[in-house]
């Protein structure tokens, strides 16, 4: 497979202006050649003729009457086939098991769904004394790391109308049992950037967990380690949390998520 430095320096520098160009134009209807040069830094002359390209591959077009040019769909063609091909467990699932062996407790893979997260994929712990779940099992928002994190990313109009919705049914001593309760305890999630189940569903389960956000910037899944009281310390804890974000940032980066 050949790579930009496999080009020579006047190839690999056309590519690289290209996609800048492309990547300005995809926040903009239409723009002129002027603006388009000032606003990437590229000389007329060089974004004249990468325009010239893009229209003649059918990826951009110019408008005949303000001369301005914008981009087609064929590019978001293209992306809608790869996100088909790419589905967010098929990319996370690399890092996850990475992560799972080199912590040794059980990760999870989760996405919202109304009021409730679901969950994607796992990689179980080695261990005897492990969190026992299952792909495809139900669980509630307001009790969990994953469900935190899943909440706390969307917008206040979402926040609001979830939070009203959900039954607030006590699991353990510990589980939140109001909207208002959940509504602060989400702008703490956010700020920090990650939630924790302090068993809140379940005795003896402690868990961490933070966000995946996709292309546009949107929360789009979660990923948790679910640590058994017994093997649970703070400095576990602070260990498994730091190494999960980072986790969670190499698949967000899939995901296209500019970092």
């Amino acid at each position: 497979m050949s790579s930009t430095s496999d080009k020579s320096p006047a190839q690999a520098g056309l590519i690289i202006k290209a996609f800048a160009i492309i990547k300005l134009l995809s926040t903009k209807r239409e723009m002129s050649l002027k603006d388009i040069g000032l606003q990437t830094n590229i000389s007329s002359t060089m974004t004249y003729k990468c325009l010239q390209t893009l229209c003649d591959l059918g990826y951009a077009y110019q408008n005949k009457t303000t001369q301005h040019y914008g981009l087609t769909l064929r590019l978001a063609s293209i992306c809608s086939n790869i996100l088909t091909h790419y589905e967010i467990t098929q990319l996370a699932i690399p890092t996850m098991q990475a992560l799972g062996d080199d912590i040794k407790e059980t990760i999870h893979l989760s996405v919202r769904e109304d009021t409730e997260c679901i969950y994607l994929h796992k990689i179980d712990s080695p261990h005897v004394l492990r969190l026992y779940s299952q792909v495809g099992k139900i669980a509630p928002l307001y009790c969990t790391g994953l469900g935190k994190v899943l909440l706390a990313y969307e917008d206040q109009k979402i926040i609001d109308t979830i939070t009203k919705d959900i039954q607030y049914n006590k699991f353990t001593e510990h589980s939140i049992l109001s909207a208002q309760q959940f509504q602060e305890h989400l702008a703490i999630v956010k700020t920090q950037g990650y939630a924790e189940d302090i068993e809140e569903h379940a005795y003896h389960i402690r868990c961490v967990a933070v966000p995946i956000f996709d292309y546009n910037n949107h929360i789009c899944a979660a990923m948790s380690v679910s640590i058994p009281i017994a093997r649970w310390t703070p400095e576990i804890r602070d260990l498994h949390l730091q190494k999960l974000l980072v986790a969670s940032k190499e698949i967000s980066y899939l995901m296209g998520h500019e970092i």
